[in-house]
């Protein structure tokens, strides 16, 4: 389940990063309360004084979201660190409310309680 959700994260992370820089906008509610608003992240780094809206913004998701998916593909190749690129990209991409910050947490728990030595490259 921890691989599924940092991955379903990471290609997230890509597509929603590419597609405003590609297109020009967020995917975001056509209808309803929400309707072209952002979620709990644009809020977080509006407070922090970024726009998210801001190409930087995107940038950051596109290379957040990468960094992810390369995390996943040390581990699979069982890169001597890749639990560490894991951890690393994990809390990377923890700005990502709510969704990534869960998983980020998903992830950072078992990564940080498993022994040293146990083979994934801590």
């Amino acid at each position: 389940m921890t691989a599924v959700s940092s991955i379903v994260v990471g290609l997230w992370m890509f597509f929603d990063g590419c597609r405003p820089l590609l297109i020009g906008d967020y995917l975001t509610p056509a209808s309803g309360q929400h309707a072209g608003r952002l979620g709990l992240w644009a809020d977080a780094l509006r407070w922090l004084g970024l726009d998210p809206r801001s190409a930087a913004v995107m940038l950051l998701h596109v290379v957040c979201g990468a960094a992810l998916l390369a995390a996943w593909v040390a581990l699979l190749r069982r890169a001597a660190k890749g639990s560490r690129y894991l951890l690393a990209a994990s809390l990377l991409t923890a700005w990502y409310l709510p969704f990534s910050t869960l998983v980020a947490v998903w992830v950072a728990v078992p990564l940080l309680a498993a022994p040293v030595g146990d083979g994934g490259g801590r």
